[in-house]
């Protein structure tokens, strides 16, 4: 049967659906008009070229018995498939096709023999694509040292921060996407003024480091002078705005004249052990390791009291600081000589501290701070 002319295509969107009608086909016509063509483009097409699947149903008019319909609505339903192929060739998935013939246009209530426009069409109906998830941030991480030695001052490679081989022990941080671990630290002689130029450089190069990064998780810690140094750089990168995830010192370098109470009564038999308020200890997690077998004890001359002093070549003595977790290795020290004890705590906490950094970051998507 050839196809009687019905003058231009025409479309218009789907009332309570995503998607879009076509219709005005043809009378026995199963070929899309140019004007279907352009609509399709401007509706359809780029729908599909966004990554939109589609779902296609071919209807008819009630001219025509029900198997001439049939394979009507199929023939529209191939030929606008076959148009949008050629037109988006990125392969959109097609939901399901299908031609209805006249049964559409008979649930509404159409009489038999009826030419309708409305119903010689084709629906498309459109699932969008789900939107583009935002591109995640990568995250900096920092691990910071400071080690008190009698060296010459010097920056302390990453490997020395903490060492290669317990990084990788942390099975779960590996796994985190987008994260970056910066290991960073500087060996110290001195604290507070004296090394204020050190731990500036060092902030300087965290921020250059960290550049358009979110901020994760932030370590630092030190032994002697350099405790003193990891907790000067916790309050100063927090002041900063970096929030620190865990601080950690060894045998942190405190003096006398820096305990709390400074004198006791003239003869007491054992001093306590002393007390040391650092400032505001601005971490998450702490820990504070010490012995005091190079604590000692002195009577002022001309005064009725008796005051801390230390056995240490340094002359440091070493305790309890405010706001910190305090974890005393005293009874495991063996050494005999003081100056020893003192680098024997250092060497006693160190594995404590990487198992808790390890631990850090295992737990680093929950602990990150967001900016």
């Amino acid at each position: 049967m050839a196809a009687k002319p019905t003058g231009p295509g025409k479309g218009r969107p789907l009332s309570g659906f995503d998607g879009f009608l076509i219709f005005n086909f043809d009378i026995d016509g199963d070929q899309l008009k140019s004007e279907h063509q352009t609509f399709l483009r401007r509706n359809v097409v780029s729908e599909l070229k966004a990554g939109a699947s589609i779902a296609i149903q071919g209807i008819t008019d009630t001219t025509g018995s029900d198997e001439h319909n049939i394979a009507l609505s199929d023939r529209r339903v191939a030929n606008v498939l076959d148009f949008l192929r050629k037109e988006s060739p990125n392969k959109f998935t097609l939901i399901g096709s299908s031609g209805h013939g006249e049964a559409l246009a008979r649930g509404a209530g159409i009489k038999n023999d009826t030419n309708d426009e409305t119903f010689r069409g084709v629906i498309i109906q459109i699932q969008k694509a789900p939107p583009k998830p935002a591109p995640q941030k990568n995250i900096a991480d920092f691990i910071v040292r400071f080690s008190g030695v009698l060296d010459n001052p010097k920056k302390i490679d990453p490997d020395n921060v903490v060492p290669d081989k317990v990084i990788a022990t942390a099975q779960k941080y590996k796994a985190l996407p987008n994260r970056k671990l910066h290991r960073l630290g500087h060996q110290t002689t001195g604290f507070g003024k004296a090394t204020a130029k050190t731990r500036s450089d060092l902030l300087d190069e965290i921020r250059k480091l960290r550049g358009a990064d979110d901020l994760g998780v932030v370590c630092i810690f030190g032994a002697s002078s350099g405790g003193r140094n990891a907790i000067e750089m916790a309050q100063e990168m927090d002041a900063a705005g970096f929030g620190i995830t865990y601080l950690a010192v060894s045998d942190a370098a405190f003096f006398p004249p820096d305990a709390r109470p400074m004198t006791f009564p003239k003869g007491t038999a054992k001093l306590p052990t002393p007390a040391f308020n650092a400032g505001k200890i601005a971490a998450g997690q702490t820990q504070n390791f010490f012995q005091t077998k190079g604590n000692d004890k002195e009577d002022l001359l001309f005064r009725n009291v008796t005051i801390y002093s230390s056995k240490m070549d340094q002359k440091e003595i070493h305790g309890s600081i405010d706001g910190m977790v305090d974890v005393d290795l005293t009874i495991s020290i063996i050494s005999t000589d003081v100056n020893d004890m003192h680098r024997d705590c250092s060497k006693l906490a160190q594995p404590k501290i990487h198992d808790s950094i390890v631990s850090v970051l295992d737990r680093a998507d929950t602990l990150t701070k967001k900016p």
